[in-house]
């Protein structure tokens, strides 16, 4: 059994459970899934029909079953349930099993200009960012205590799910339990990739990566929504004309990040008509067009 994952439909009534099933029998053989919920209300001989699938082969299993009286997730409820699936042969005999996993009963949307949980708007008190990844559970779960007491309700992870020494599963599973919805950052495009978007081989790998992340992290009903990248162009103030003045880029396609800063400067200058500090008078060939090895802006830029 491979990616087992949940779907749970609120306005519907219902629960769909799906997985890919590897066959390495080394014959064609017929599996079922099943799935094993604990908890309030659990619906129990939640199985698949049987499946055929050949030697080698993968299938993606997928079945559904009504449950209208579920115990809802909500940010003020965040009620968790268990699950385990097991992949039963033509005997019912249980061939495989998958790690059990917790889950939320919960539907997240976008109607219109609106966020609704649990077919109700809800008004997001969002706190920008949750920078600490490598918080153990305990820190991760004092933090969300501390976020849900001030009103908070949720927050975007700063750091890619993937980065280095990033701990995410600690402060994902804090927010399950805490009733906190996660903005999750994917990594999907980045400075270093942005160029190559387009070449059939990179983008391929990219969303291959980004499959990859989502089924990994989809079952934690914190988890509404992904954005795909942190700071692209950089931090706010390496675009400060003082800064710039040195001929500082920050890391990533230099070229485009150089024009983006180039037009920050003139935009800056042309409003603030700033004059240079002593210390960046001198000329300096690296330094942005525009900046003059006198203490006054070029009168070009004045003209934008």
């Amino acid at each position: 059994i491979m990616f087992p994952a949940v779907r749970t439909f609120v306005k519907d009534g219902k629960i769909t459970f799906e997985a890919t099933v590897k066959n390495n029998t080394g014959k064609g053989e017929k599996f079922a899934l099943s799935a094993i919920v604990e908890g309030e209300n659990a619906p129990a001989d939640l199985k698949s029909e049987l499946v055929e699938i050949p030697a080698g082969a993968e299938r993606k299993i997928s079945f559904s079953a009504p449950w209208e009286n579920a115990k809802l997730w909500d940010v003020d409820s965040p009620y968790m349930y268990s699950c385990r699936m097991e992949l039963l042969d033509k005997d019912g005999k249980v061939a495989d099993s998958a790690q059990p996993f917790k889950f939320g009963f919960r539907s997240f949307e976008i109607v219109g200009k609106d966020y609704v949980l649990n077919g109700k708007k809800i008004h997001l008190f969002n706190h920008d960012s949750w920078g600490n990844c490598t918080a153990t559970y305990e820190e991760a779960l004092k933090t969300a205590k501390t976020l849900k007491s001030l009103g908070y309700n949720s927050a975007r992870g700063l750091f890619p799910v993937d980065a280095k020494d990033s701990r995410f599963e600690n402060i994902i599973r804090a927010c399950d339990e805490e009733g906190i919805l996660l903005f999750v950052c994917l990594k999907g495009v980045t400075a270093k990739s942005y160029t190559l978007w387009n070449d059939s081989k990179t983008r391929v790998q990219l969303e291959k990566y980004m499959a990859s992340a989502i089924r990994k992290w989809r079952n934690h009903p914190s988890n509404v929504m992904y954005f795909l990248s942190t700071n692209f162009l950089g931090y706010g103030l390496d675009y400060h004309p003082l800064k710039m003045a040195d001929g500082y880029l920050p890391s990533g396609d230099k070229k485009r990040k150089a024009q983006v800063c180039l037009n920050g400067v003139e935009i800056n200058v042309s409003y603030t008509h700033l004059t240079l500090p002593t210390r960046y008078q001198q000329k300096d060939p690296e330094a942005p067009q525009g900046l003059q090895k006198t203490n006054k802006i070029h009168p070009k830029v004045h003209k934008l």
